[in-house]
């Protein structure tokens, strides 16, 4: 049942990583920012009752027919339709020769109208969302736009149209069901050469298409800072060393087995995602990113780490959830590193390298069989500490020097007791103790003056006078306990102080 358990919530954990994805991208800023500000509407209503005021109007849940009057707003220049019934924009979009930003996410539209090729002044066009086959030609008359967003539509070719677009910096164009690689491949056979065109091209997106290879065209892109590739169908990554400006490279769901492309001569790389692939072996000339700051390894298939890694002084994450690791060493020359994720590593022996990393913020030591943390007071500098899934009983009273530690999670244990003493545990916001074997609450868990929210439920708790302990917490906003592990009397007490901050599990 545990196993079982344990499986079905790395699966939730890798689906909700794909369905972030997909979401739609949120607006820039918050509308109560915006609210009062001069020229700023949100209502289509109000806008035109004084048109030529009107520079910025952000419309949501709109039909076709009630955009037919945006052409009044002649001296519009920022635009935002979304969540809309819209099948295309009214031609009178044209008048719009202010305009300098047009987002139409998350609508759908099937058909953009040529007129949009009037809009000079364009930066900034997101189309994406909607149900778009193919663009208008006049699009290429858009000289000043920089950014052109049309991922997760239908188109079925690539959109010839924008590689006349040579000043785009940024250009978006992922799948819309990268889950069914087949289907993607189908929408988007080929990339045309002419995309060498976009000299100026500093980010580029063609996440989700099944494509086996980068094209050189692509690859001719030396002004690219980040490529986004994942959720392809890469193996061999020979010619990715020209693109010697990338800072931020996604390979993330490819086939990679082996990392061929030259990538020591990526020196300017600062975020590194290879998440989801096949690879065995990491090369030691990866110690040669010494600019890299971000490194994610997740479910691959790695069984130890290269000793160049400890070459990576600039390196602040490391990510390596479900991998095949027992050892983890040569970190302890990571001085930048604040964060290491090495959940999911079911036969992980710890190491001192670990506790050598005194400047971690953040430890992730889920699901990897273990029994014993000795010497984790070395890590001084910790906040968040995941233990959670593990085979504790007991946990060392060291832990009690961790006075920086705001998030503590040891769910799913074999706890039977926690140390004695937890009042050096004061910075503590959240702890997690449930589904263990715990038959009292911590002696002086009043002494956890900063914690907002307790879990204990599904324990073995029978009744102690430290439960009410929990009513001198004045922070605490969320108390999880087992209803029967606690008596009437006191559980009058504590519903009457919580109030709706308390949560019973029946």
């Amino acid at each position: 049942m545990r196993i079982c358990i344990i499986i079905l919530v790395i699966l939730l954990l890798s689906i909700q990583c794909i369905h972030a994805q997909l979401a739609p991208p949120p607006l820039p800023i918050q509308e109560y920012e915006l609210r009062g500000k001069e020229g700023v509407y949100f209502s289509l209503e109000e806008a035109l009752k004084e048109p030529e005021k009107v520079r910025e109007l952000y419309l949501c849940r709109k039909k076709t027919e009630e955009l037919s009057t945006l052409g009044k707003f002649e001296n519009l220049e920022i635009l935002w339709i979304t969540r809309s019934q819209m099948d295309t924009l009214p031609k009178s979009i044209s008048r719009l020769t202010k305009l300098r930003q047009l987002t139409l996410f998350s609508n759908q539209l099937k058909y953009i109208p040529e007129e949009i090729g009037n809009l000079a002044q364009l930066k900034l066009l997101n189309l994406s969302y909607n149900n778009l086959e193919k663009l208008p030609e006049s699009l290429a008359q858009l000289n000043q736009l920089e950014t052109l967003n049309l991922s997760y539509n239908k188109f079925k070719e690539f959109p010839q149209s924008i590689t006349n677009l040579i000043y785009l910096k940024e250009f978006y164009l992922a799948a819309h069901t990268p889950f069914h690689r087949a289907t993607s491949v189908e929408q988007l056979p080929n990339i045309p050469i002419s995309i060498s065109n976009l000299k100026s091209l500093e980010i580029l997106n063609l996440s989700g298409h099944d494509l086996d290879t980068i094209p050189k065209s692509i690859l001719g892109l030396e002004q690219l800072k980040k490529l986004f590739w994942r959720s392809n169908s890469l193996v061999n990554q020979d010619g990715l060393e020209r693109l010697i400006n990338l800072e931020e490279l996604d390979l993330s769901y490819n086939r990679i087995i082996k990392l061929n492309g030259k990538i020591e001569e990526l020196t300017r790389l600062k975020k590194l995602n290879l998440f989801g692939n096949e690879l065995a072996v990491l090369p030691e000339e990866i110690g040669a990113l010494s600019q890299l700051r971000e490194l994610n390894l997740c479910a691959n298939q790695l069984r130890e780490l290269p000793k160049s890694i400890q070459n990576l002084s600039s390196l602040e994450k490391l990510y390596l959830t479900k991998n095949k690791l027992r050892r983890v060493e040569n970190l302890n020359q990571l001085a930048s590193l604040i964060l290491l994720d090495l959940s999911s590593n079911f036969e992980l022996e710890l190491t001192q390298d670990i506790y050598t990393s005194t400047q971690l913020q953040e430890l992730n030591l889920a699901y990897t069989n273990l029994n014993n943390v000795d010497g984790i007071s070395a890590l001084k500098q910790l906040q968040t500490l995941d233990l959670s899934y593990n085979n504790f009983s007991i946990l060392p009273e060291e832990l009690n020097q961790l006075s920086q530690l705001e998030n503590l999670n040891l769910r799913s244990n074999k706890l039977q007791d926690f140390p004695k003493d937890i009042s050096g545990l004061g910075s503590l916001e959240t702890l997690d103790l449930s589904y263990n074997r715990l038959k009292t609450l911590p002696k002086n868990i009043n002494k956890l003056a900063n914690l907002e929210e307790l879990h204990f439920e599904y324990n073995s708790l029978y009744e102690n006078k430290h439960v009410l302990k929990l009513m001198q917490l004045e922070r605490l906003s969320n108390l999880y306990f087992d209803e029967v592990a606690v008596s009437y009397k006191h559980r009058k007490r504590l519903k009457k102080h919580f109030k709706e901050r308390l949560h019973f599990c029946e």
